[in-house]
């Protein structure tokens, strides 16, 4: 049992109070207002219509202080806009139209209306299209135009530095295209330039207070030393072109959002890769990514939002030093191609979580994805995690920061009654419902853990679990049931725990030895392979629960051989299994099987006895009914 408590408060949360949820969205989800994205994980993304995936809050009426509600809280993404607009995607322009910015040395020459050159700063004071060329070793351009004004800069093979602020800093104008003109290389640098940390100072290498929008086919790469590589006060908006950043804080800041739908993006940054801060307006602080090839390496989170943040379509590769992803409310992962290498979570929602499509692969991480409500509904998932590969708790608010203390106490006092009459926060939701995911734990973590409930309707759930015994595949403190879908899950005994007797499918429950590199294999009483998994840890203990798993029949559980239709993850659905000895027999039930089965820690059935089918001494030999090997080695 592996109890997952919150103890740091998520100050940026406060605001975020007013927006309380009726429910969460795993029972949205079930219940059917909310539906995944029609596109799939090979679908084009189309920006032109992207609907929220997750719950808008239904309660904005609620009351703040009621602590019970506090719990669904939700983004409100109903009022979010995840649209990219036809300027933003339109790189066009006429050169003998616009006027012309030729940079030389520690001067510009301007040619052209709307701009003008004092020593080594140009600035653009109304709306047009600006192009920019040459080399300058100590150069600024500004953009101080109107509050109506529209501004397009173009780089067509630039290189500059900037040691006072900014290469380019857009202190006016209602929005701002920067166009890496078609065939160009240009690159922007800051050049021993320091920032004071001064409250709404300019304080990245491309800098706007104003919506910026980056597009274009050329490149552009950014050195930035000082602080932010690009960074906007408003939205910022990645359409096209390639880029290379790097920078000492943050690579791509938007505080009201970040949008990528296309271009390819190389980004290394101290702090947080890609960021959208904003935590006071209820349709901002969020990170949408439609499309495009992002590959990031940050000191700290990957991807990062106060709000919410939308996976929707492209290719991204992460490598963080802190989470992969992380918002500090809501995260869905809907289309995209997300490779990830995380020093803690790889994907973490702090209320909802959504898998609906596209491929999820953590190489490593401390947790794989952790949220209070988590829905795999959809995609196909891989988690290789030191801890929990799914871990369900409660989500930080002040509404939920006492509860560490309280479970303690609660621990303490009333040590082995069950978690909700001894009073524990119990909180928190895994729903599968499809989707085929793989969950292995490289250390000692729970495989699937919810510090509340626990229910599969559908999907395919491969686990190998713990080498060690402090923990177990499933881990839940309420409830757990199955009603279909497919789940094999392979651990050790130490803290094993079965589905409960809510459960409308039937499971296959037994101790069975066997080494790392083993396969498992569900096999009926006429020889057939029901299910087979490849385990990658060492293991004693077995579950198998899948719709051709009947009810009252006996399995034997063959441990070593080969299966003719393992796929790469080592798994086979039917097949013929060549090898291997029979090393346990179970029957399948419906009913909580073995320790810890019935609601949760310490409930129910308490410390049972060993599941059904053995002789009762752990890791004993099956009772009955064993299987004959024919001598071609095949089972029959």
């Amino acid at each position: 049992m592996h109890i997952r408590f919150k103890d740091l408060a998520c100050a940026r949360l406060r605001k975020p109070l007013r927006y309380l949820a009726a429910c969460s969205l795993a029972a949205a989800c079930l219940a059917g207002p909310i539906a995944c994205s029609p596109q799939g994980a090979d679908a084009a993304p189309d920006t032109s219509q992207q609907e929220s995936t997750l719950p808008s809050s239904a309660a904005a009426d609620a009351d703040p202080s009621d602590e019970a509600t506090a719990q669904a809280i939700a983004a409100d993404t109903t009022s979010m806009d995840f649209e990219l607009s036809e300027r933003d995607q339109d790189a066009s322009y006429d050169e003998s139209q616009a006027t012309h910015i030729e940079l030389a040395g520690k001067s510009a020459n301007v040619k052209g209306e709307g701009a003008s050159a004092e020593g080594s700063t140009v600035t653009i004071s109304t709306a047009g299209t600006y192009v920019v060329s040459g080399a300058s070793d100590d150069c600024q351009i500004v953009v101080a135009a109107g509050d109506d004004d529209k501004v397009q800069v173009v780089l067509d093979g630039v290189n500059m530095s900037c040691s006072s602020g900014p290469c380019i800093n857009v202190t006016g104008g209602d929005k701002v295209f920067v166009t890496l003109a078609e065939g160009s290389e240009n690159t922007l640098s800051d050049a021993g330039w320091t920032v004071t940390g001064e409250a709404d100072e300019a304080n990245a290498t491309i800098y706007s207070t104003s919506d910026l929008t980056l597009n274009g086919t050329g490149a552009l790469t950014v050195n930035a030393t000082a602080h932010h590589a690009i960074s906007s006060k408003d939205d910022l908006v990645v359409a096209d072109g390639t880029y290379q950043i790097s920078a000492a804080n943050d690579g791509l800041r938007g505080k009201d959002c970040v949008k990528i739908a296309g271009g390819t993006c190389s980004i290394e940054a101290g702090d947080d890769g890609i960021a959208s801060s904003n935590d006071t307006d209820e349709d901002r602080g969020f990170v949408f990514v439609s499309g495009g090839a992002l590959d990031i390496t940050a000191g700290d989170d990957g991807i990062q939002a106060t709000r919410y943040i939308g996976l929707t379509g492209g290719t991204l590769d992460i490598t963080a030093g802190d989470d992969a992803v992380h918002s500090d409310l809501d995260l869905a992962l809907d289309g995209a191609n997300v490779t990830v290498d995380a020093g803690d979570d790889a994907f973490h929602g702090e209320f909802n979580v959504m898998a609906c499509s596209g491929k999820l692969t953590a190489i490593a991480c401390y947790e794989g994805i952790e949220g209070e409500s988590i829905l795999l509904a959809g995609g196909d998932i891989a988690i290789y995690a030191a801890d929990d590969t799914i871990n369900a708790s409660a989500g930080s608010t002040e509404a939920t920061d006492e509860s560490a203390s309280e479970n303690e106490a609660a621990m303490e006092q009333q040590p082995m009654k069950g978690m909700e009459e001894a009073g524990f926060n119990t909180v928190g939701n895994v729903t599968i419902t499809g989707g085929r995911s793989v969950l292995v734990c490289t250390q000692d973590g729970d495989s699937l853990d919810s510090n509340g409930s626990l229910t599969m309707t559908g999907g395919l759930v491969l686990v190998s679990g713990t080498p060690g015994n402090g923990n177990g595949a499933l881990d839940y403190d309420t409830q757990g049931t199955i009603t279909g879908g497919t789940i094999i899950a392979i651990s050790t005994s130490g803290m094993a725990q079965s589905f409960g007797s809510e459960s409308t499918q039937a499971s296959v429950v037994a101790n069975a030895n066997g080494n790392a590199g083993d396969l498992v294999s569900i096999v009926d009483a006429e020889g057939n392979a029901v299910m087979s998994y490849r385990s990658v840890n060492a293991f004693d203990w077995v579950l198998a629960s899948g719709p051709s798993i009947e009810n009252g029949a006996e399995y034997q559980i063959v441990v070593g051989g080969t299966n003719s239709d393992e796929d790469e993850y080592g798994y086979a659905e039917g097949g013929t299994l060549q090898g291997g000895s029979s090393v346990a027999s179970a029957t399948a039930t419906t009913e909580a099987q073995g320790m810890m089965s019935t609601g949760g820690m310490f409930g129910g059935g308490g410390m049972g006895g060993q599941p059904g089918g053995m002789d009762g001494a752990a890791g004993g030999r099956p009772g009955g009914g064993e299987m004959m090997q024919d001598q071609e080695g095949s089972w029959a």
